[in-house]
């Protein structure tokens, strides 16, 4: 089968090159009961949200203190400050004053704001409709619940495109709202994969169309879905560069460009458009990103097709813009320190995943300090053995399945319109599980594209027995929905546990504006600082959005200083920063910190005559007699373990000005 020219014209709706005839089977019943499976699909995803959230004990309906800390204290504190400001752009955004103190921060150009707003409106909203509105917490859980369900509807759209059919799209919407891998972020409030995730699948689905019917809106369109989704979240460039790839691999087997039709071109130039526009995008220079180079190079090889129409001359032209434009990002991260040098630690984090095969090595010192820094909590590798026995058989066949489905893919003669889009889709799900095992919060790319490839595999005409497709995804739908209502009735937000942990933080937020004055900072690991600037306004050193260099040197600093230097070094550094005020929690900083620092998780207590060693003990004359530092606050001793232990995490120390 013949790769069509680049600039042939739209493809119709027939079964080689575009949609599906299948459309034209579909009853007026058929395809608004699938429409219907959508709206389902959506109002279950939300409600199941919400509700596990608000049924599960931790979560405080009335108060976040003690609940918010890392990244959703951060991004709360980015709302409040909107709420503040009437809906409006604070007039500090650009020049903040307590992220990192003692530096102003550029908030618009350093953080992926945007859904802060949408929370912001509807809480501001509510306040005016209501005479006793619900908290802005609440607020935004109900936001947030709302902006991850609707990935349905980009899951129902790229089904719909690549089938022809709404029913089988509104059975896959129904899947993709009840695979328990689309459910890590319930209860967390502000999460930005919930805002952002949405966008990058209606991109998916746009693109698909764009393909199709190769109108100019229809490219625009595309673009624009996807610069949303790239500038409200950082981690949204890894999917393009995934999208790309695969997009790269079949121009690379069939020569067929999909940017090289005529009008292609406004692709690229769209997304540069809003890479120059949006301070975040700009500061991180998208524009010569990976997955923008390959797009220059398809847009470059598009463009010159007349001149040079063979595929290697296409090919050769792709590959000399893609370089060119490689040196160009190289020099421009050289000068600036933005850009490619900003993302250091992603290339450091995937290429070290590789060589240790996804195996956190025993020994930390054989990382990089951001490497050990990135390689934590979400970014772990995937650990099967926290699979239920189901979801590990499930997920087993369907990749290898997948492994079948891309082998057949690149292999055969090359396919034209429908088909191509197809194999586009499963390289896509094909690539996206040894990349959600290797980095664990990636798992929602599988788990938005299985769906879609099921209704796919559904819609293909069989020889015997056309409907048993149908049936099988329907018997699918029904068996995940059974285990996911089985999941969420006793499902427990591990995040918000254990309790006594939340009761000893909200008391240290609430003992810390006596003691620390308004406008002075507090130097805290970054789980506890946002939580600090959330809740009391005090400006904090650090915090957990390191995609910035500057941020994970200084977080590398702190930990130095603690894990292996003296009180002394840790006074050095308090003064070097113009902070007074210095947070301790034991539990965070030695547990969860120590193979960050660089100290292996085999050591069971910090070394002596180190800061950390001085500064976690527990006996009370030591903690009174640090040099230069004087201790203004210790956790409560009623607050205890279930086992009756004090829990003694939190130590609050100003340092004393030398006389």
């Amino acid at each position: 089968m013949s790769v069509p020219p680049a600039d042939a014209p739209p493809v119709s709706a027939s079964p080689s090159t575009g949609a599906s005839t299948a459309s034209t089977s579909e009853s007026p019943g058929q395809r608004w009961l699938g429409v219907l499976l959508l709206i389902l699909a959506i109002a279950f995803g939300s409600w199941a949200r919400i509700d596990t959230a608000l049924r599960d004990p931790a979560f405080d309906r009335e108060s976040p203190i003690g609940m918010l800390r890392s990244d959703p204290a951060l991004l709360y504190y980015f709302t409040e400050r909107i709420v503040e400001s009437g809906g409006w752009l604070p007039d500090d955004l650009r020049a903040d004053p307590r992220v990192r103190y003692p530096e102003a921060t550029d908030l618009a150009a350093t953080f992926t704001l945007g859904q802060e707003f949408v929370v912001a409106w509807s809480y501001l909203a509510a306040d005016a409709l209501w005479d006793d509105p619900p908290p802005l917490h609440v607020v935004s859980l109900w936001v947030m619940a709302l902006c991850a369900s609707l990935g349905a509807l980009g899951v129902f759209g790229l089904a719909r495109e690549l089938t022809g059919r709404s029913l089988l799209a509104g059975m896959g919407a129904v899947l993709f709202a009840t695979l328990l891998v689309n459910y890590r972020t319930i209860g967390l409030v502000l999460i930005r994969e919930d805002f952002s995730f949405p966008w990058l699948l209606a991109h998916l689905w746009l693109a698909a169309r764009a393909v199709r019917v190769r109108s100019r809106a229809s490219i625009v369109l595309a673009a624009a879905t996807l610069a949303v989704a790239l500038a409200t979240w950082h981690a949204t460039v890894f999917f393009f560069s995934l999208e790309a790839a695969c997009v790269l691999i079949l121009f690379l087997r069939t020569g067929r460009n999909v940017l090289g039709h005529p009008g292609g071109w406004l692709f690229t130039i769209t997304l540069l458009a809003f890479g120059l526009l949006i301070p975040v995008l700009r500061t991180n220079v998208v524009a010569l990103s990976p997955p923008m180079l390959l797009a220059w190079g398809l847009t470059a090889a598009g463009l010159a097709r007349t001149r040079w129409p063979s595929r290697a001359g296409q090919t050769t032209i792709a590959l000399t813009t893609m370089l060119v434009g490689l040196g160009a990002g190289l020099g421009i991260s050289r000068a600036s320190g933005h850009g490619l040098a900003e993302s250091s630690h992603v290339f450091g984090l995937v290429v070290a995943k590789l060589r240790h095969l996804g195996q956190l090595p025993p020994d930390p010192l054989a990382l990089s300090a951001e490497v050990r820094l990135m390689w934590q909590g979400p970014f772990r590798t995937l650990d099967l053995a926290s699979w239920s026995e189901g979801a590990l058989v499930a997920a087993t066949l369907a990749a290898a399945g997948l492994v079948i489905w891309s082998a057949r893919v690149l292999y055969r003669p090359a396919g034209t319109g429908l088909e191509a889009r197809r194999d586009l889709l499963v390289l896509l799900v094909t690539l996206s599980f040894p990349v959600a095992w290797l980095i664990e919060r990636t798992l929602i790319l599988p788990g938005a594209l299985l769906p879609v490839a099921a209704a796919c595999l559904a819609a293909r005409p069989g020889r015997r027995k056309a409907s048993r497709g149908p049936l099988l995804l329907a018997a699918a739908c029904v068996l995940m929905g059974l285990l996911i209502r089985a999941s969420l009735s006793s499902h427990r937000i591990t995040w918000y546990r254990p309790l006594e942990r939340q009761t000893e933080l909200a008391r240290l937020i609430e003992a810390l504006p006596p003691l620390v004055p308004e406008g002075e900072a507090v130097a805290a690991d970054f789980v506890n600082s946002t939580a600090i600037l959330a809740h009391t306004g005090r400006p904090i050193l650090l915090q957990p959005k390191y995609e910035d260099r500057l941020s994970r040197e200084r977080a590398e600093r702190f930990f130095d200083a603690l894990f292996r230097g003296t009180t002394e070094d840790v006074e050095r550094l308090l003064e070097q920063h113009s902070c007074r005020f210095l947070l301790i929690d034991r539990l965070t900083l030695w547990y969860a910190g120590r193979y960050a620092a660089g100290m292996a998780t085999s050591v069971t207590t910090p070394p002596p005559g180190t800061a950390l060693a001085v500064l976690m003990s527990e006996d009370p004359a030591t903690l009174e007699s640090v040099p230069g530092l004087r201790l203004l606050y210790r956790s409560p001793p009623e607050i205890r373990w279930s086992d009756g232990s004090s829990t003694d995490a939190y130590r609050l120390f100003e340092r004393i000005p030398p006389r």
